[in-house]
């Protein structure tokens, strides 16, 4: 018998100089559900225990892994998160070489399935990070749509437009330089709800998004 986990738990010498990054691989709305589904079986797990683990339903599940349903961003980490990954590490393919410095057009991109974010990984090799840094894009109308939890701490910074942080149901709105601190552990997400792009500097610790 599996042992019962809380939802969103997973089942399972730095150099100066500028090293090129590999580039990654497309992973986009197309090749999402396939993903899931070989991530899935290889570790053995049903689609009831990953949905419950991931809390949603075996039907959501199925749907996502068969490429009838895009899912938001809440409802894929929660699933990636029960399959032992990051969001970053799941939707890319990064290179594994230590770097202090990290050129603009060295970023990795995250492709979302869901449209209106951009978003990019600021560092390489997660599992050896204590810190996930990410600058985001984040269009008029896109957000999480819907609340997530995890462990950690989060700490958001505003560098253009305005963005709608939820924490526990509450909304806090931050402006073009405005910040925020909070704990992972509550239900939270977010939403641009102007009319203009905001730009973010989000970082996460330990990596977990």
């Amino acid at each position: 018998m599996q042992k019962k986990r809380k939802r969103g738990e997973m089942l399972t010498s730095d150099k100066l100089s500028v090293q090129k990054t590999k580039q990654t691989s497309d992973i986009d709305e197309n090749t999402i559900g396939p993903r899931i589904r070989k991530l899935r079986r290889d570790k053995n797990i049903t689609l009831s225990h990953l949905a419950e683990f991931a809390g949603c339903t075996n039907a959501t599940i199925s749907k996502i892994e068969r490429n009838k349903m895009t899912p938001s961003i809440s409802v894929l980490k929660g699933i990636v998160n029960a399959l032992g990954l990051t969001l970053a590490e799941f939707l890319t393919e990064e290179n594994h070489s230590d770097l202090v410095i990290m050129r603009k057009d060295q970023r990795i991109p995250i492709k979302f399935p869901s449209p209106g974010i951009q978003s990019e990984l600021l560092t390489t090799n997660l599992k050896h990070r204590l810190m996930e840094p990410l600058f985001e894009v984040i269009k008029p109308g896109a957000g999480s749509k819907g609340e997530y939890i995890h462990d950690g701490e989060e700490f958001v910074l505003v560098l253009k437009g305005k963005l709608t942080i939820i924490i526990r149901g509450d909304e806090h709105v931050l402006n073009a330089g405005d910040s925020m601190y909070f704990s992972s552990i509550q239900p939270h997400g977010f939403s641009n709800r102007g009319t203009k792009t905001v730009e973010v500097v989000w970082i996460i610790t330990p990596p977990t998004y």
